[in-house]
């Protein structure tokens, strides 16, 4: 899994390379304030587009926590 900040459209993209299984993606601004946090299946999808809705942000924390093993 990698993720990469397109700056023109504002979005986070985030490509899963394998299948995970269920994943869990929170993104969180540098303030702490949750930006996404939803449940993926990343069997049926393949990358991830998250539209950055707020002003520009120091850095962009990423998580994913596999919930099916």
């Amino acid at each position: 899994m990698d993720a990469s900040i397109e700056e023109a459209n504002r979005e986070l993209i985030v490509n899963f390379h394998e299948d995970l299984g269920d994943v869990c993606v929170i993104v969180t601004s540098s303030t702490g304030e949750v930006i996404y946090n939803e449940k993926v299946q990343t069997s049926t999808m393949p990358y991830l587009v998250i539209p950055l809705k707020v002003r520009a942000v120091s850095y962009t924390h990423l998580r994913a926590h596999e919930t099916r093993r």
